[in-house]
């Protein structure tokens, strides 16, 4: 989860750990919460993500499974 803007992320966009280079997909945005899939590389908390197609930028402030 991350302190996320309402909307900011766009479903299916790339997001990309602007410090570990990693790559995700973006599977929902709901509740400050980014749900990501995917995963290309390690996402880690205190990194900033960048969406490819939105320009949204968040840092991560926590890392949890998805559980489905």
């Amino acid at each position: 989860s991350s302190d996320l803007p309402a909307a900011a992320f766009e479903t299916d966009e790339v997001v990309t750990d602007t410090t570990s280079g990693a790559t995700a997909k973006v599977a929902s945005y709901s509740s400050g919460t980014l749900s990501i899939k995917d995963l290309d590389g390690a996402f880690s908390v205190g990194n900033t993500v960048v969406g490819g197609t939105s320009g949204a930028t968040s840092t991560i402030t926590a890392i949890e499974p998805y559980s489905t």
